[in-house]
């Protein structure tokens, strides 16, 4: 185990080079690949890196592929770039402390469930001591993304699958509405 008191750079490149090499030769050779964690704590008092860092990107967008967990605690949601919110595969969501970053929340959360219905179900979790929300929002499944602590899942009453918006037109409606062009993909095939 290695730890840092502050942030180096050179040694996070390294650290990261060194497991790409070793994942990708792994997957070469067919043996099971190691996995790494890197845990960054309470880097609010840098900006540079938490805003700005191509190091911590990159560990977001192309660590998976060399199996790199990154865990990133703050205190604040807007600590954290959009692009690194946006990446997260599992959140652990305690009470927030200023409106800007409940907004934040609700805005990049709410694909999921309405703005009102999230807003009901983080207050039943934060609401109560040492409450907090868990998503794990790899599961394709949402009646298993969110959960009260580690206790119970968060369902809200009533919950059907999403209805079809407007764009999500049926094969026969594409295909009356284009013209057949030469070469053309048939309706409902990939872009």
């Amino acid at each position: 185990m290695l730890f840092f008191d502050e942030y180096d750079p050179e040694a996070l490149e390294a650290i990261i080079k060194q497991q790409f090499k070793l994942a990708d030769t792994m997957k070469k050779n067919g043996k099971f690949v190691y996995q790494v964690g890197i845990l960054v704590d309470d880097v609010s008092d840098d900006p540079s890196f938490t805003r700005n860092s191509k190091l911590l990107h990159q560990l977001y967008i192309r660590g998976r592929h060399a199996m790199i967990t990154t865990v990133t605690s703050v205190q604040q949601v807007v600590t954290v770039a959009p692009l690194i919110r946006t990446q997260a595969t599992h959140t652990f969501n305690f009470r927030l402390r200023s409106f800007q970053d409940l907004q934040i929340w609700l805005d990049e959360n709410s694909a999921i469930y309405d703005k009102t219905t999230l807003l009901k179900m983080y207050h039943m979790c934060v609401d109560k001591p040492f409450g907090f929300m868990y998503i794990n929002l790899s599961v394709q499944d949402r009646a298993e993304m969110f959960w009260y602590k580690f206790e119970a899942r968060l369902v809200p009453s009533g919950d059907v699958a999403p209805k079809p918006g407007p764009l999500m037109q049926s094969t026969e409606a594409l295909q009356q509405d284009s013209p057949a062009a030469e070469g053309a993909m048939p309706a409902g095939g990939a872009l």
